[in-house]
């Protein structure tokens, strides 16, 4: 499977495929120029790029031998090569400058032209926002950032309290990243930093290494919770995460299973075969190669999991998160139109488990339309349970429903105490109203079996003892290929653990669950 074609991919940093007019030294240029630049094949020093997917991406490189004759891992991500950029299937507009940091203001130019991520963005919102076209759903803004900042801060004596330093630095980083949002640009994935403290260049130094993976740690930190808040007060905003830092690491531990022979030296060379770095402190073409394929699998797997996740119970009382999206009460028509004729669903053998309201509760808190949510959630519940009695009127007799996990506990939601308090209450009314609709539903259909499971009460009981449960970390996220030890993979969505601990705990209660009792609460 491969990401979808149309996208466009706008990239804000340190690296470009192909020249642009403006720089720190005129920040302007036209429409005309902006359109006519091309991207320069295997020439990835300055540039643009475009496409329905922005790609803002803020990578910084120092000066001297960048990727000169070798393509990046955005020019793979989107296959967009050499040209005009809107000429390629995924447009990419590139909007990143060799050697920019993230504010000129808190770290010095490395070059009077240098343009930083704080003026890139202005650039872009000043003079290629209204030529170049974003809609919302097709357009990806990507952003990685920090290997520049990190890397300068190693021997700058006048920076003394570098966890102060890293926030100032996110303040300016967010405020760009608010103004692209706040100019249409609503999905959003960030890169952090990756390991450079392992690149050949600093290597020889070991205090210098320890320097490096210390500030790299704690600007990664303080830039995931940024991320959170970003994300908390931008309900709107779909915000996804790739760990740049664990995939290098991943790939430099085990540098045999992905090709490399040597991850410690460098080779600038035509054909470095086998070598991990091109030089002191930049990756070989391979590694953007496969820096991109592991970024489009993850990509890939979030819109998937976007479209099934990111369903209400019925569009005509919140709107779709998705022009594809469809929802609950459409979900069940679909399979009684065209499904309920094709499966087998013979009674005693088939259950029919039903776990929905997470983006319903979300999305209700900034609604201003409601002024009455125990009438809103009842209108809802209606829509609800008449696509059960479908469902039941169908052949399905079996039930199990799942209420509202504890979401005013998820990372995203946990940076802000009235949003906490408030979907706590959301959910709590969403819940109590549901189990009086399951009750109804019990009653009016005496031959059906019914069964519920408390995942709200689960949630909690894992999130207050998580050491008996095998997690060190239920405050924070980790989207990465190993979360061990995080509840939580993202903002909002727990990891695989702990949907696999959350399914042995449904199948225990459902083995012990009297097999004669037509309603049985499994909480």
């Amino acid at each position: 499977m491969s990401m979808p074609s149309e996208i466009r991919t706008h990239f804000w940093g340190a690296q470009r495929a192909f020249p642009i007019s403006g720089n720190a030294l005129d920040l302007a240029f036209t429409p005309q120029a902006l359109l006519s630049e091309e991207i320069i094949p295997r020439n990835a020093q300055i540039g643009y790029a475009l496409s329905p997917f922005y790609f803002i991406f803020q990578i910084m490189f120092p000066l001297n031998q960048r990727f000169f004759h070798s393509r990046v891992q955005l020019e793979f991500l989107t296959g967009c090569f050499e040209g005009l950029p809107r000429n390629c299937d995924r447009q990419l507009w590139d909007f990143a400058y060799a050697g920019a940091n993230i504010d000129v203001a808190l770290l010095p130019r490395h070059r009077a032209d240098v343009t930083s991520l704080v003026e890139q963005v202005q650039q872009w919102a000043s003079f290629a926002s209204s030529v170049i076209p974003h809609p919302s759903g097709e357009t990806m803004t990507a952003w990685w950032i920090g290997i520049n900042d990190t890397s300068d801060t190693v021997s700058n004596s006048s920076i003394t309290d570098i966890n102060a330093f890293w926030e100032k630095e996110m303040t300016s980083y967010f405020k760009a990243v608010q103004q692209a949002f706040d100019n249409g640009l609503t999905t959003h994935l960030f890169l952090n930093v990756p390991p450079e403290d392992r690149a050949p260049g600093t290597l020889g130094n070991p205090t210098k290494v320890q320097t490096m993976k210390d500030h790299i740690a704690l600007f990664n930190q303080v830039l995931a919770n940024h991320i959170a808040n970003f994300t908390s007060a931008n309900p709107d905003a779909t915000v996804m995460t790739f760990d740049a830092n664990a995939w290098f690491n991943s790939v430099l531990d085990d540098p045999a299973s992905f090709g490399f022979n040597n991850v410690t030296g460098f080779c600038t060379c035509a054909d470095p075969a086998g070598f991990f770095w091109f030089n002191s402190g930049h990756p070989t073409e391979r590694v953007h190669r496969l820096l991109a394929e592991a970024i489009e699998a993850r990509l890939i797997s979030a819109s998937v999991s976007d479209r099934v996740v990111h369903r209400n119970i019925d569009a005509a009382l919140l709107p779709r998160h998705h022009n594809e999206t469809i929802s609950l009460v459409e979900q069940v028509q679909q399979w009684a139109s065209f499904a309920s004729s094709v499966i087998p669903h013979p009674s005693g053998e088939t259950m029919a488990a039903w776990w929905i309201g997470i983006n319903d509760t979300g999305d209700t808190l900034s609604n201003s339309s409601i002024t009455d949510f125990e009438a809103f959630w009842e209108t809802e519940m209606t829509s609800y349970f008449k696509a059960v009695q479908l469902a039941f009127d169908n052949g399905l007799t079996t039930h199990l429903f799942l209420n509202v996990p504890p979401e005013d506990r998820a990372p995203g939601t946990l940076g802000n105490p009235t949003k906490v308090q408030t979907m706590k209450d959301h959910i709590a009314l969403f819940n109590q109203v549901l189990a009086n609709h399951i009750a109804n539903f019990t009653s009016a259909n005496p031959d059906a079996t019914v069964m519920t499971f408390d995942a709200n009460a689960w949630f909690n009981s894992v999130l207050d003892d998580p050491a008996s449960f095998g997690f060190t970390n239920v405050t924070g996220f980790c989207t990465c290929a190993d979360p061990a030890g995080f509840f939580w993979f993202n903002s909002g969505h727990p990891t695989e653990r702990v949907h696999r601990l959350l399914a042995e705990a449904i199948e225990a209660q459902l083995v012990n669950a009297s097999a004669s009792e037509k309603v049985v609460k499994i909480s």
